[in-house]
């Protein structure tokens, strides 16, 4: 199957297996976490990845670490965001094998 890629909380009208979640910049952090519950919330049976910069930065913390775990979120460093420089909303892709 395709990746259908957005950006931000959107409605996705399938239960994808796959989500990855990307973000840019430390500062929209606040936004970042926003979009990872929305779609936490909505496919809680999804398994959800993250990464972008924030993460990459965040990566070992220690604090950043349990939430993910809290989360069940899988963190992956070092995977650079595609999102364009202007955008807030975290890129996500949701995959459905």
């Amino acid at each position: 199957d395709q990746p259908f890629l957005v950006h931000g909380k959107t409605d996705v009208f399938f239960n994808p297996d796959s989500i990855y979640i990307t973000s840019l910049f430390t500062y929209w952090q606040k936004e970042f976490w926003e979009t990872v519950m929305f779609y936490r919330n909505k496919f809680s049976e999804s398994i959800i990845n993250i990464g972008g910069i924030y993460v990459s930065l965040f990566f070992e913390n220690s604090e950043f670490q349990k939430k993910c775990r809290e989360l069940n979120l899988t963190p992956i460093a070092k995977i650079v965001s595609f999102v364009a420089f202007g955008n807030k909303s975290p890129a996500i892709c949701c995959v459905k094998n």
